[in-house]
């Protein structure tokens, strides 16, 4: 039977994945931030295109 060893220890690996997760916790505050960003454009888009047609 043959045995797979790492380079990496486990603590290693518990180190990286504490900043994958907290990158992942870093990324979803930006998207939250970027949908709002959007939302507020879409929102005044469309006045301005109600202000256009006018």
């Amino acid at each position: 039977m043959s045995y797979y060893t790492s380079k990496y220890s486990g603590e290693d690996i518990d180190t990286l994945l504490d900043k994958i997760a907290a990158s992942n916790v870093s990324l979803a505050a930006a998207n939250v931030s970027l949908s709002e960003k959007v939302q507020q454009l879409e929102t005044r888009i469309a006045a301005l295109e109600g202000e256009a047609t006018v």
